[in-house]
């Protein structure tokens, strides 16, 4: 199995942006935060071009129920299991 990605936290792309202002080069930003030139890179160009650093929405099915009827569901299937 492949490896999973993870995101950076807002934080973290937030100082990196930070620290970039403040002068210093990828690999220099890389080195203190422990991560990759290219993701240092990547986070500074995406929050120059786009303005901020917070996550894009995710593309995907709307929820046909709300949590709320998610513990409804729940709670009558306790009441009356089907054996």
């Amino acid at each position: 199995m492949g490896k999973t990605r993870t995101e950076h936290s807002r934080q973290v792309r937030d100082l990196c942006v930070e620290k970039r202002q403040e002068g210093l080069t990828f690999q220099a930003i890389a080195d203190q935060l422990k991560m990759h030139v290219s993701s240092v890179k990547t986070i500074v160009v995406n929050a120059k071009r786009n303005g901020h650093t917070y996550s894009k929405l995710r593309s995907g099915r709307p929820r046909k129920t709300s949590v709320r009827e998610d513990c409804q569901i729940v709670r009558e299937a306790k009441k009356k299991p089907a054996t």
